[in-house]
This record gives C-alpha cells, structure tokens and sequence, in this order.
C-alpha cells in the first residue's frame, strides 16, 4: 500500500517526471489522481471462474470499466476533461459499452453483525442448549427446568450439581470458552431477520473459515478477542501468513509476549516469485503492527516491526525499478502460488522462540 501510494504522489506532482502510471483495475478505488488519459491494456483480467473454480482470464466487469473510465478528467483535478481509449481496436466495442451502459443504482446495503450482538447472542444460545441439557437430565422429574432455575433448589438426584456444571466454565461475559465462534456467527447469520428488500448479509465465510481453524490455539482467550484476530488484516489462503497468523493466536491465547520472528533476503526481489514472497512477509508485518495495537502488551515488537516494514518497502521498491514483469508470469503465479523450500520459510514458533533482546536484533 505504502509502494503505490508512493507512486501515486509522484504521478500526481507535475514536475516529478513520472508522466505514465501503470496500475491495474484497482485504480478505480480511492485514488485521487490527475489522469487526462487512460489507456486499457486489456479488458480482460486473471481471476477464478465462479462456476468451475479455475483461475483464468475472465472479462473486467462493465461497472469497473465504467468506473475506471471515469477517472479520466474530473471536475476537482487538473484535468476538466479526460479521454478514454484501448491498447487494442478489438476492445474498443466493449469500452464504449461500458461507457454508455446506465449507471446501476444500489438497491441494497449490506450488513454483518457487530461483535456484541454476536456475544449477546452466544450467551443467549449458550443458555438454551443448557436448558435442552437440563431437560434430559430431568426428563424423568416432574419438576420442571424452569422451576428448578428460578427456585434454585438442590435435587436429590444430582439437580444442582447438573446447573452448577452447565454454568461453570464461563468465562466473563458468560461465553464457554470451548464454544465454537464459526458456529456461533454462522447460527446468527441462519436464524437473522432482516428486510432483504433494502438489505443483505455480508459474505462471512473467510470470518466463519478462519475462527473454525483458529478454534483449537484460541480456547484460553474471550469471545471478543477471538473475533478480533478473525477480522484481522490476515491472507489467510497465503500458507506463511496463516502459520504466523496461527502462531501469534496461539501465543496470545497463552499470554506470553510474542516476537515478530521474520527474517527478510538481504537484497531486493530480482523476480516476480521473489516480489511475492516480499509482499507476503510485508503483509505479515501489517498483521503484527495491526494486532500489536489491539494487545500491546503481548505483541511487544511494534517498533522493531515498523523498521522491518521500512525496510520491506524500500526492497520492494527497489525490485520494482529494475524488474521487468510480464503478464505470462501474473498468470503463472495466480493460477500454482509460489513455493517455498521446506526448512526456509523465515519464520519461527512465535510460541516457543524466547523474546530477542533488540539491541541485537538491530545490529
């Protein structure tokens, strides 16, 4: 983020020198540019087909294009009006039928619940399968449940031990800690009313994959802190950053101080494999900073991780300038991912590995 928010300040500065921006479709996202022209090299782009799962070139959507065309000449840049063209005359027909489609209105607003409707509603579930476990205990009674939890009356067969085992194990907001956040948020989201008519319910699944695989390494830390580290900054299909994710869950479950444990090459990136393995660690790097100022006291390396993130974009950086990447390698990359030699994958059992003094790690 900080590499291209770089590059678009210098773009921006008229006499900078840099007079041509390549980007891709993500420029037509927050961005506040000076752009009198813009030239589509494609209209195509990599990504996965929703119908059978493989990565290949699927054509940009015409509500992108439209909103990627408009960035040429705005009224609040240095450009009134702007031009809009492709590197190929064969895309031209579907720019223009981008440009001239009708703008959709947005007929919905997605919601998704806030953590504490999803603990209200964790304690809520809780206590109703507490009360399907009290009604087995006492089916053969003819006290009922309900009675026996407002009286509060020992029972002769083993009644107040029965609720004192449902209640115990709480921990202070009355949430179990073995209970299962994926299961807990993907419950709310079924049993959810709302006008779906002005509204719809946000995509939850990385939130819901992510809790059910941090389960087992979070059972010591509340409800809200676990769902805390499931909205983290995290790519979780990236393998080095869910192990480092996982890592630093499991560490702040124990509460012990956790060390960033990364190591970066000592020379830029020559190759896209390499760039990718940069933007990888730096992404690890946003995680802990990220992480770090929501537990300070046990992701202790913040300063340490600012310098290593100067650092990674200083590298990246570097590798871009001298790098010549081709579209064969994007795809390459998209569709088999980038290994890593087993035994070199620069990072260490944030759990296990002591906390480094960092005087030395400097040096």
């Amino acid at each position: 983020a900080e590499t291209r928010s770089n590059q678009a300040r210098l773009f921006n500065m008229e006499d900078s020198g840099y007079d041509v921006l390549v980007a891709s479709d993500a420029i037509g996202m927050g961005l506040n540019l000076n752009i009198r022209r813009i030239v589509f090299h494609t209209t195509e782009k990599v990504g996965q087909d929703g119908r059978s799962n493989k990565v290949s070139k699927l054509p940009v959507e015409k509500t992108m294009m439209k909103q990627i065309a408009g960035r040429a000449g705005r009224r609040s840049s240095a450009f009134k009006f702007g031009e809009v063209t492709c590197l190929n005359a064969s895309d031209m027909q579907y720019l223009r039928e981008a440009v001239e489609a009708p703008v959709e209105q947005v007929k919905q607003a997605g919601l998704f619940p806030a953590v504490e409707q999803i603990e209200a509603f964790a304690k809520v579930w809780h206590r109703a399968q507490a009360s399907e476990v009290l009604g087995r205990l006492y089916q053969s009674h003819r006290t009922t449940v309900a009675e026996l939890l407002d009286e509060g009356q020992p029972n002769d067969e083993g009644g107040a031990w029965a609720v004192d085992e449902v209640n115990s194990g709480e921990d202070s907001h009355g949430v179990p800690p073995e209970a299962d956040l994926g299961q807990v948020i993907e419950r709310f989201i079924a049993v959810a009313l709302h006008n779906d008519r002005v509204y719809f319910v946000c995509r939850h699944s990385n939130i819901v994959s992510l809790a059910k695989k941090l389960h087992e390494v979070t059972d010591k830390l509340g409800l809200v802190d676990r769902f805390t580290f499931c909205i983290a900054p995290v790519k979780a299909s990236d393998p080095l950053n869910f192990r480092m994710m996982r890592m630093f869950a499991a560490a702040c479950s124990q509460g012990n101080p956790i060390a960033l444990s990364l190591r970066f090459n000592k020379s830029p990136p020559r190759n896209v494999l390499e760039l990718a393995d940069f933007c990888s660690r730096h992404q690890i790097i946003d995680l802990y900073l990220w992480l770090a100022n929501r537990f300070p006291l046990n992701f202790v390396e913040k300063d340490l991780a600012l310098k290593q993130k100067e650092q990674a974009i200083r590298f990246i950086q570097d590798g871009l300038e001298n790098m010549t990447i081709r579209e064969e390698d994007i795809l390459k990359l998209s569709v088999f991912g980038f290994r890593r030699r087993e035994g070199n994958s620069g990072e260490s059992d944030a759990r296990k590995k002591p906390l480094r003094n960092q005087q030395q790690q400097e040096k």
